[in-house]
């Protein structure tokens, strides 16, 4: 990409198209205006960012520069590779430049700005630091695992949640107590609209922090992970006795909170395959109670059987459904929805542990 393509715009925005910017951007819109042309454009700041964090190459912004030129990228709210944008050309010479995310609730563009440290007024002015090179990485491109956290971060997403009574009030309707909250650390993301949970190693090391929005869009990713850290075996692997193996993270707390051994995979129900969690099941018994209905029940046996061949003394899963529940409906439903007891859970265990 040539000098000319650098230059900057010679027509900037009239009187009105900048109102109707401070309109958008105090409003939190995804939608930008703007009277500079894609010719005069090349690669914005926005852009650029954009790419060095999602690891495009600079040549695929080239080719991507047209009449109605778009990209997708990795949304740095939510670590997916789930967020567009588009150049849409209006009349009279303004162009359109739209952001939206498949995964993150509600407008995000004043958010990507910054935490991509760019001025919303800025976005679609040519990238300074652009030095037009071909075929190789945006230096910072994301191939290093995500940062995790610092203890101060988390702690301010612990306080986040007390100042937030959307976020306690789902809390509570999942059934988990305050008190429950505070030893795990739960928090609020008021970026993504998410309950935050911090996740430690075996050794007790804050490797990672998951978020379960409270607004997934329908048919997306309720938790979302950071990128580049493995899953980890959540909360913690009790020193001795039986295991309950579940799915999902606020699940296995609200065991815990009834005094039951419950375990869950930061993957769902996935097992990682290479082997780096058998010696958490390695000759003990392990209970299996993932979701109600026949795909819970299936997934819940083929996890028994694997558990059994990885070392588990004995391995079981256990039907939720023949309790009563509901497809879909699991642990957080038998306390909540349901009201019944660890007790009567533990009962339904042992019946299923006798039949296999």
């Amino acid at each position: 990409m040539g000098d000319d393509a650098m230059a900057q715009p010679t027509a900037r925005p009239q009187r009105g198209s900048t109102g109707a910017l401070q309109r958008q951007l105090n409003t939190g819109s995804d939608r930008v205006l703007s009277r500079y042309s894609n010719a005069e454009l090349g690669p914005s700041l926005l852009i650029t960012r954009l790419a060095s964090y999602s690891g495009i190459i600079p040549e695929a912004l080239e080719r991507a520069n047209g009449d109605h030129p778009s990209w997708h990228a990795t949304c740095p709210l939510c670590d997916l590779d789930k967020l567009g944008i588009d150049y849409r050309r209006g009349r009279y010479g303004s162009n359109c430049l739209l952001v939206a995310c498949r995964e993150c609730p509600g407008p995000v563009l004043t958010a990507i700005c910054a935490k991509l440290g760019i001025d919303p007024w800025r976005v679609q002015e040519p990238d300074p630091a652009w030095d037009g090179l071909v075929g190789e990485p945006f230096a910072g491109a994301r191939r290093e695992p995500a940062p995790v956290p610092s203890s101060e971060r988390v702690a301010a997403y612990r306080r986040a949640l007390l100042c937030s009574p959307t976020a306690t009030e789902y809390l509570r309707g999942r059934g988990l107590r305050a008190r429950t909250c505070r030893t795990y650390g739960l928090g609020y993301d008021a970026n993504m609209d998410a309950i935050t949970i911090p996740v430690h190693d075996a050794a007790g090391v804050l490797v990672t922090v998951r978020r379960r929005l409270l607004k997934p869009k329908p048919g997306g990713a309720k938790y979302l992970s950071m990128r580049g850290h493995p899953a980890q075996l959540y909360p913690d692997v009790p020193a001795s006795g039986p295991l309950l193996l579940g799915e999902g993270e606020l699940d296995a707390l609200i065991g815990r909170q009834h005094g039951l051994p419950t375990i869950t995979g930061t993957c769902g129900w996935e097992w990682l395959s290479d082997g780096s969690w058998d010696w958490a099941i390695q000759g003990r018994i392990v209970a299996v109670v993932y979701d109600a209905g026949d795909d819970g029940y299936e997934r819940a046996k083929r996890r028994a059987a694997d558990l059994q061949q990885r070392g588990a003394r004995q391995a079981w899963p256990v039907d939720l459904a023949a309790a009563g529940l509901r497809d879909k409906e699991d642990l957080t439903d038998w306390f909540v929805k349901y009201g019944r007891s660890a007790p009567e859970l533990r009962r339904l265990i042992n019946r299923a542990g006798r039949r296999s």
